[in-house]
């Protein structure tokens, strides 16, 4: 009964102290004249945040179990990986052989059921791990095309017959699917000998397939329509294949917009985003495709800290613009000095000493994905006044308010202004941060704040080459908070001031 009534007094004395010793809103803003002012009116939502933005480019080998492992911890949600339908039909096989079913060459148990495996396991370790698939149709058996895998199908009707029993074999794995990549980028689509443009040959292939993948989800008959999405554009500053495209293709069968974002500022949609606005469409945006460079040599914002604030500025672009996905390229093994592979360039995760370890912007995921439960479920997002520091506020699927800062710059102290908080009274504020220092994941250090009419300011250090991410919350009265009210506390050096 003695230890009842002791923790009873330590209770309320700790609120006591709390409530009146928290930073006063009052008091504070002579700090105003002196920092950066960052603030979030949680009374004027800018848009709704997408858990499909932590998502990511190819992906480690089927094999590499551990490396599947770290990129579903650090939060990726979504994954984009190819049929590669070049692959399942090769050998002695032509446009007549196929039309003619020599063989039983159009039965797909006849196909190289290696490679067809292969793309299996792979989509099925992403679901095991319950992230999501965007499959791609693409590229073209070289006997089908006029000029090679990259190029266009001679005959479209055998086209319409592959795609459709392809399609059919990868249908339980996938949530989304996309036709071909970088249309735009004559590398990776040929059209020498088709007689059509490139936005004609586009639309043609589009739609080809699009019939194809409709009627597979017509005969199944089980109300499933996997949107399908493109053109996978190299290039969205230019728009003449997304115009033929949006204006030759029914609605029904373009369910959203996609391109890649390599070397561009945000929004790197703009004009894309124009074209639909234009044409009264109101189309899903997917960035399938996003880093620093495509170029194939070390970058350090891929491997050092840069990674840090390059990634979470990007990220926070994307949840600001109401991306409805985002790939990061890449998911795979980073391992630069692979002579056999030089995409290998591109990674998400190293390995040493036989140990995975993700690469630095793994702590942003992980801070932003799973932390701030961003990838958890659709969250609200709110815009901020600074138009220097990269920053969004967020109610998460948790009802948590937060603001997220990202800081590729040298170390600086920000005036935080919250307004329109739900909550009045003493409130604690919880700081993590993805830093050289912090993993993301773990509590940097928190702070109690008296809230007065739904507003609150403090200030919080935000150090060079990171992601910081503050939680407001109803005080919680336990034994954590009267450590840190007590000074007991382990943590130093706390970032909110």
């Amino acid at each position: 009964m003695r230890s009842i009534f002791t923790l009873l007094m330590i209770t309320s004395l700790v609120y006591f102290y709390v409530h009146n010793n928290a930073p006063d809103y009052q008091t504070s803003t002579v700090l105003a004249k002196e920092l950066e002012i960052i603030e979030v009116d949680f009374d004027s939502k800018a848009t709704n945040g997408s858990p499909l933005v932590f998502g990511g480019a190819q992906t480690p080998e089927i094999t590499d179990q551990a490396g599947w492992d770290a990129i579903a911890d650090a939060g990726v949600t979504v994954i984009r990986k190819g049929f590669l339908i070049e692959n399942i039909l090769q050998g002695d096989i032509t446009v007549e052989s196929y039309k003619n079913n020599v063989s039983n060459i159009q039965d797909p148990s006849n196909w190289n059921l290696n490679s067809i495996e292969h793309i299996k396991n792979v989509y099925q370790n992403a679901k095991n791990r319950n992230i999501k698939v965007i499959g791609v149709v693409a590229y073209m058996p070289e006997w089908l095309g006029y000029s090679g895998k990259y190029s266009i199908p001679s005959d479209w009707g055998v086209f319409f017959d592959i795609v459709k029993k392809t399609y059919r074999i990868y249908r339980p794995y996938i949530d989304y699917i996309e036709i071909w990549n970088e249309p735009d980028n004559k590398n990776f689509f040929n059209i020498n000998n088709s007689k059509l443009s490139r936005h004609e040959a586009y639309t043609k292939m589009f739609s080809v397939a699009a019939e194809a993948i409709r009627s597979v989800d017509k005969e199944e008959n089980d109300n499933r329509l996997i949107p399908i999405i493109g053109p996978a554009a190299a290039q969205p500053e230019k728009t003449d294949i997304l115009d033929h495209l949006i204006t030759n293709v029914p609605s029904t069968l373009l369910n959203g917009i996609s391109l890649h974002s390599y070397d561009k500022d945000e929004p790197s949609w703009y004009t894309f985003k124009k074209v639909l606005e234009r044409e009264n469409l109101d189309l899903p945006i997917f960035i399938d495709e996003w880093n620093e460079s495509s170029e194939y040599k070390a970058n350090p914002y891929i491997y050092s800290n840069l990674a840090i604030p390059y990634t979470g500025t990007k990220l926070i672009s994307f949840l600001k613009g109401g991306v409805a996905a985002a790939n990061y390229y890449s998911m795979s093994l980073y391992d630069p000095y692979n002579p056999i592979k030089n995409e290998d360039v591109f990674g998400f995760y190293v390995r040493r000493n036989d140990k995975v370890e993700l690469l630095p912007q793994g702590k942003t995921w992980k801070l932003l994905s799973v932390t701030l439960a961003l990838g958890k479920g659709q969250s609200e997002i709110y815009q901020t006044n600074s138009d220097n520091t990269p920053s969004l506020g967020f109610v998460n699927m948790k009802g948590e308010r937060g603001i997220i800062i990202s800081n590729e710059k040298s170390t600086k102290e920000v005036l935080i202004n919250l307004k329109n908080l739900p909550d009045s009274g003493t409130s604690t504020i919880k700081a993590y941060q993805a830093s050289s220092e912090s993993d993301g994941q773990s509590l940097t250090c928190s702070k109690s704040v008296s809230v007065r009419d739904g507003a609150v300011q403090f200030t919080v250090q935000v150090p060079e080459n990171s992601v910081v991410g503050i939680v407001i919350e109803p005080l919680k009265i336990n034994v954590e908070t009267i450590k840190n009210v007590l000074g007991l506390t382990t943590k130093v050096d706390c970032i909110i001031k």
